[in-house]
């Protein structure tokens, strides 16, 4: 199955957009800040399509607006890494947090590629996505109001293997710990 690229949102101003995209480009070790919502998904979009072999996310939950816009871009993801066995794997943080039918669907029909756990954590960590433990996503921690807000604040790194390499150690160490969701 051949999967198109998913188009970038574009309610972001053209300086923004060229920043990221010649750093995801280079593989530059420049760290880009993400004030909103829209930042948060155009940065995770680029790293999701320039992944080649693995994506790790840490998150609260699936299902958010967040998640609605990136589905595509898993999907894409899904479709590049079934060949080679490359993997995604979630960890939700938020025991309780529901995953809603959509993104269901898409872990069922995709188990051979993306495997989802759920952890019992009270604590509040900071959500994150690596991709090929050389780029990531690290997200200020925020409530679900700041979410609903699209005050989501992170910084995102297209070339610093070394802080990847940290956060993919932190989360190979919580997933080892945990079982797949249901």
């Amino acid at each position: 199955m051949t999967t198109s690229i998913p188009e970038p949102i574009t309610k972001l101003d053209k300086q923004y957009i060229d920043i990221v995209e010649e750093a995801a480009e280079k593989e530059e070790n420049l760290d880009i800040p993400n004030r909103t919502l829209d930042h948060a998904v155009f940065l995770t979009q680029k790293l999701i399509l320039k992944a080649k072999n693995n994506i790790k996310i840490l998150t609260g939950e699936l299902g958010s607006p967040y998640y609605d816009r990136i589905k595509d871009d898993l999907q894409f993801a899904v479709d590049k890494f079934k060949p080679s066995g490359g993997k995604i794997k979630v960890i939700v943080w938020e025991q309780d947090a529901p995953i809603n039918e959509i993104f269901s669907s898409f872990i069922r029909n995709n188990n051979d590629v993306i495997e989802v756990r759920k952890a019992a954590q009270n604590t509040t960590i900071n959500h994150f996505l690596v991709s090929d433990s050389k780029r990531y996503r690290f997200e200020e921690i925020h409530s679900k109001q700041d979410l609903i807000d699209q005050k989501v604040k992170g910084t995102a790194n297209f070339g610093n293997p070394e802080k990847a390499s940290i956060l993919n150690e932190v989360f190979d160490t919580i997933w080892n710990g945990l079982n797949a969701a249901p």
